[in-house]
């Protein structure tokens, strides 16, 4: 008999417990959601379940669409810098009352159907003026223009960069797109930017048609980039026949193509050789240009059509190599005597100036010799100036002159040699000068 009773006291007692441990669970439950949203509840992809009123107004202020471009670009812009103003008010109250159509703790039911996801739409207004300006923003983010496949000189080399595509903005339907991103309410804040690709003018298949695959030849010369104006001329000469194509057996001509050195075309006066002398006179460094781009045609194994060496020896190149040009007058001009196109590229940087031949490769072995076939030490003139000061001298560096004869070796890959002459030059040398101050 009293076993039995104390079972029962037990099972009363477990009761109890059990009822006790409800109640407080209960009002736990109460107490926590009484001012927070219940779980389930979304807002586009944003899970607004669990947070407070303030929290989840917050997190509604600071929504952000995210836009992506070509490439995998993307830019991210809140709503409001968008120029979408949320109701915020309007929209926590309607979160809030999710799950409450009945009191507590009669509404299990209802919060219970929320755990499967509940998506509610965004009450909002637009500012067109703003919506329209952030679209102008994000079209200067993704358009970009196109850009041709081509060969870069790196190091003395040629390197192809492949094309890239362009891309342009569809303006209204990208504002399209925003707007209906905002009424549907399970889809994510992310927009794939309407677009049309822009395809460049040159690609590397481009280029692979017209036999141009690797580089021929290359030249470098040195300047002293202290004289900025014959700086300027050299770099103005060199882009304008940067990635100049020659079809097979079309003829090259530097004047026709760089055209006379004038000022309203951009050149400056700078150090030339006019009448015997050095002066200054507007083109003054396009000789370098010339000159290094002929070394690149002779490695090449171009054939040479014109080509005239100064009256002086350059410094920038070995003498019976160098080409001079004055528009009218002398020209430098060779053939494409090769069944492919080539390509001249250009680059002038770091006090140098390198020019490559680019086609379909070079399979013969090209070697430029020269042979002075006379040498004449330069004289020595002297000068008495009032630029200095008495028993004060100053001497000048002449040049030499002399005859030189310059030939081309050919090795072909079937073991065939050849020579060709490509000059006899004769240069005059120029006085070395010693400058004394003038005696009062």
């Amino acid at each position: 008999m009293k076993i039995v009773l104390l079972k029962r006291g037990i099972n009363k007692y477990f009761i109890f417990l059990l009822l006790g441990l409800i109640l407080l669970l209960s009002g736990a439950d109460y107490f926590y959601y009484n001012q927070r949203l219940y779980p389930g509840i979304y807002i586009k992809e944003i899970n607004l379940g669990n947070k407070t009123l303030s929290e989840a107004e917050n997190t509604v202020k600071n929504l952000q669409m995210t836009f992506w471009g070509p490439g995998e670009e993307k830019e991210s812009l809140t709503l409001k810098n968008l120029g979408v103003e949320i109701l915020n008010d309007e929209m926590i109250h309607q979160c809030y009352q999710m799950g409450r159509q009945r009191i507590w703790p009669f509404n299990y039911l209802d919060r219970l159907s929320l755990k499967k996801g509940s998506y509610i739409s965004l009450p909002y207004k637009i500012n067109d003026n703003q919506l329209y300006e952030s679209v102008d923003n994000l079209i200067n983010t993704f358009n970009r223009a196109p850009a041709d496949a081509g060969f870069e000189i790196v190091k003395e080399t040629a390197q192809l960069n492949p094309e890239k595509f362009g891309f342009q903005v569809q303006k209204e339907n990208l504002v399209q797109e925003i707007l209906k991103n905002l009424e549907q309410e399970e889809t994510p804040l992310q927009i794939t930017v309407p677009g049309t690709e822009i395809t460049p003018d040159f690609t590397v298949s481009h280029f692979v048609e017209k036999g141009i695959t690797q580089q021929m030849a290359s030249f470098t010369t040195a300047f002293d980039a202290s004289y900025e104006e014959r700086v300027h001329n050299i770099e103005l000469a060199a882009s304008i026949i940067n990635k100049h194509l020659i079809a097979p057996g079309d003829i090259f001509s530097f004047n026709q193509i760089v055209g006379d050195t004038t000022p309203d075309k951009g050149y400056k006066e700078a150090l030339i050789i006019q009448g015997g002398e050095f002066t200054t006179g507007y083109g003054g460094g396009v000789c370098q240009v010339s000159s290094t781009l002929y070394n690149a045609a002779l490695l090449s194994n171009m054939q040479i059509l014109e080509r005239h060496n100064h009256r002086f020896m350059a410094a920038y190149v070995s003498a019976g190599r160098d080409a001079a040009v004055s528009y009218g007058t002398y020209d430098l001009m060779f053939r494409n005597n090769r069944d492919h196109h080539i390509l001249i590229n250009t680059r002038v940087e770091n006090g140098e100036i390198t020019i490559a031949i680019v086609g379909g490769g070079l399979e013969e072995e090209v070697e430029i010799e020269t042979n002075y076939l006379n040498y004449i030490e330069p004289s020595l003139r002297i000068e008495v100036t009032s630029q200095l000061a008495p028993g004060e001298e100053e001497k000048l560096k002449g040049k030499p002159g002399g005859t030189i004869k310059v030939w081309r070796i050919i090795q072909r890959p079937d073991g065939e040699k050849s020579e060709e002459i490509l000059s006899v030059d004769t240069y005059l040398p120029y006085p070395a000068i010693l400058r004394k101050g003038k005696a009062d």
